[in-house]
């Protein structure tokens, strides 16, 4: 298949998924933020609704992988957390590798970015988290390989692919989120102890729910 014709599909269908997501838990979750927003005495309440927002945006991203493969011609199995490689019709080449691990760290880069957005012009800790367990999500992974717990990442795979340094994709979206979330700290007025603490929630359900 085409690679243009690949990547403008894909480009599509991403772009729809994003829509339809951010659609989603703005009319799901808002009217739950802002209660909170004016109510700052229910931390219980926001740190539950974490766990939608991460299994949310980690099945995304797994989605993002899934319609790679099926994109290019492999046959996958798409699984809550993951997407498992069944059989190939050909050799992964240089151009699959990128195109399949590029399209779950543009994705989710994509989530995170259209959330700091919406954010710049609705104030809003909804959109501050989505944000959050995007960059988790990244961040997660770049400490599951940095420790060994996994094999390698997404963007250690795309670099390498891109005949990269290894960790030159993980520290450009590691880098480029976190000054978004500072921004956003900043745009909405938050402690830094809260924006620690959300992130330290975020990760630990991201690492749980990779195990599940």
């Amino acid at each position: 298949m085409n690679l243009f014709l690949v990547i403008l599909v894909s480009s599509i269908i991403g772009l729809y998924l994003m829509i339809g997501w951010i659609r989603l838990v703005d009319g799901i979750f808002d009217p739950i933020f802002a209660f909170l927003e004016h109510r700052n005495n229910k931390p219980l309440l926001e740190l539950l609704s974490f766990v939608p927002l991460t299994v949310v945006t980690y099945f995304l991203h797994e989605l993002a992988h899934y319609f790679s493969y099926v994109i290019l011609d492999h046959e996958v199995l798409l699984k809550h957390n993951t997407v498992q490689l069944l059989q190939t019709s050909s050799a992964f080449g240089t151009t699959d590798v990128q195109f399949i691990y590029g399209s779950g760290v543009a994705f989710t880069f994509l989530q995170c970015l259209c959330a700091y957005l919406i954010l710049k012009r609705k104030p809003s800790l909804l959109f501050f988290n989505i944000l959050l367990a995007g960059f988790c999500l990244r961040l997660t992974a770049a400490l599951a390989e940095f420790f060994s717990i996994v094999e390698t990442s997404d963007e250690i795979l795309l670099s390498q692919a891109l005949n990269l340094p290894s960790y030159t994709i993980t520290t450009i979206v590691i880098i480029t989120l976190q000054i978004l979330i500072v921004k956003a700290r900043r745009r909405l007025g938050l402690s830094k102890a809260k924006s620690r603490t959300n992130v330290l929630f975020f990760i630990l359900l991201t690492a749980v729910y990779s195990q599940i």
